[in-house]
C-alpha cells in the first residue's frame, strides 16, 4: 500500500528534532506503525535543511511537491490530527497547503483522530479575515471531500457527530488503539532509581486537566513526594481551588523521546484525562508510556469507567483503580518492594501484544 501523509498543526520530524512536542512525536510513531505494517510512505511537510532523515520514509517539502500527491497514485491520503493556528496573524503556507491537498486529492482521505479536541476543522473562516487572504481561494481550501475516520477513543457515535457538525461526510469511522503505540518502544531501564513517589508529565491543556490534577496530584501528605513536569506551572491553577492543598513540585518539560526515561524515575503515576474523556471513552497514550517506564499505574476510575486498560486481569482492576487521592496514598504505602516489582511485571504482561500484528491490523483497517 502506497500512502501520502500530512500532519496538521506541526511539521513531520523524526529523531531529536521532535523536541518536546507531543504532536510531532505522535506523528512519528503513527508513521512508524504504517511502515512496520508494510506500507510505502511519502510524507509532505515543511522541510528544513537541519532535519534528520529517516531512511524508512520519503519526506518532501510540500511547497515544492504538492502536485505529486495526486500524480503519484497513492492508495490513500493519511491526515494526522492537529490544530492549525495562525500565530500572530501570520500566514502559514505549508499548513494551508495541507488543506488544499486534502480537498484536491482524487482518492480516499483518512483522518487519524487521536485526540477528541482535534476534530478536523475548516480554516477558511480564519483565512478570510487575514490581510493575506487574497493569496488563496475558498474553493481550494474549504474541504468538501468525504473524510474517513479512525479514532483512538471508543465512543464512535460521539466522534462522528463532531465531524458531521463541522460539515463533513463520514462514510466510515472505526476505532483503533493508537494509545498503545508507546508499547512498541523498549522498556525503560532507569539508571538513577526511583527519585519521586508520584509524577505527572504533560501540559495544562488549556485548563482541561485542572480539575483532575488538583484532585489527584495536589493535597498529598508530606511523606509522598509528587512531581509535575512539562509545560505547566503553579500559576496556571485557580488559587481558590488549591488553597490549603500541598502542591506538587513543578519541573520543566523534557524532549518527547526522553519521556519514558524521565517517567521511569517515578514510583507511580495516576492516569487522568480531560473533562470530556469519560464521555468519549478515551484512553491516553500516557497510560502505556507509564507501563513501559516501569511505574506503578493507578487509574482514576472515572477516566476508564469501562476498565479496559488491564484487559481481563481482575486483580489489577481491583488493586489499581482509585476514586480519590486518599485511596492512592493508602495503597501505595502498604506495598512492599516485592509487591511493587511483582505488580510492575503483571501490569506489563497484561497489556503486552505482538507488535508486528498490531501494525498490520492498523494497516488492514485503512482499506475498510
Amino acid at each position: 500500500m502506497k500512502l501520502a501523509v500530512l500532519k496538521l498543526g506541526a511539521r513531520i520530524v523524526f529523531g531529536s528534532k521532535v523536541g518536546s512536542s507531543g504532536g510531532s512525536g505522535e506523528a512519528a510513531s503513527l508513521i512508524e506503525m504504517l511502515v512496520e505494517g508494510g506500507c510505502e510512505v511519502d510524507c509532505y511537510t515543511k522541510v528544513l535543511s537541519s532535519d534528520i532523515k529517516d531512511p524508512s520514509v520519503n519526506i518532501y517539502n510540500i511547497e515544492d511537491h504538492i502536485e505529486n500527491i495526486n500524480s503519484n497514485n497513492y492508495d490513500s491520503l493519511i491526515v494526522i490530527n492537529g490544530a492549525v493556528n495562525f500565530f500572530g496573524g501570520q500566514e502559514d503556507k505549508p499548513q494551508i497547503l495541507n488543506y488544499k491537498a486534502i480537498n484536491q486529492f482524487n482518492g480516499k482521505v483518512i483522518y487519524l483522530y487521536c485526540d477528541p479536541n482535534l476534530t478536523l476543522k475548516q480554516i477558511w473562516p480564519s483565512i478570510e479575515k487575514k490581510p493575506w487572504a487574497s493569496n488563496w481561494k475558498k474553493e481550494d481550501i474549504e474541504i468538501t471531500k468525504p473524510i474517513h475516520v479512525i479514532s483512538q477513543s471508543y465512543n464512535l457515535e460521539k466522534n462522528k457527530a463532531l465531524f458531521e457538525k463541522n460539515g463533513y461526510k463520514v462514510p466510515t469511522i472505526n476505532q483503533y488503539d493508537f494509545q498503545k503505540f508507546p508499547m512498541m518502544k523498549p522498556r525503560a531501564t532507569s539508571t538513577f532509581g526511583k527519585t519521586v513517589d508520584l509524577s505527572y508529565g504533560g501540559t495544562f491543556r488549556s485548563g482541561r486537566r485542572e480539575k483532575k490534577l488538583i484532585e489527584f496530584y495536589f493535597g498529598h501528605p508530606d511523606d509522598i513526594s509528587v512531581e509535575v513536569f512539562g509545560k505547566i506551572k503553579i500559576g496556571d491553577f485557580n488559587e481558590k481551588k488549591i488553597v490549603g492543598l500541598r502542591p506538587p513540585k513543578f519541573t520543566p518539560p523534557v524532549d518527547y523521546n526522553a519521556m519514558i526515561q524521565k517517567m521511569s524515575a517515578s514510583k507511580s503515576h495516576i492516569a487522568i484525562g480531560d473533562n470530556q474523556y469519560p464521555d468519549f471513552e478515551m484512553i491516553s497514550q500516557r497510560v502505556y508510556e507509564s507501563i513501559i517506564a516501569g511505574t506503578l499505574l493507578f487509574v482514576d476510575t472515572e477516566f476508564d469507567k469501562n476498565k479496559r486498560i488491564f484487559g481481563h486481569n481482575a486483580d489489577l482492576k481491583k488493586l489499581l483503580y482509585i476514586d480519590n487521592r486518599k485511596q492512592f496514598s493508602d495503597r501505595l504505602k502498604v506495598f512492599s518492594e516485592k509487591d511493587f516489582n511483582d505488580i510492575i511485571e503483571l501490569q506489563y504482561s497484561s497489556v503486552d501484544f505482538d507488535k508486528k500484528e498490531y501494525c498490520t491490523n492498523f494497516v488492514n483497517l485503512l482499506g475498510v
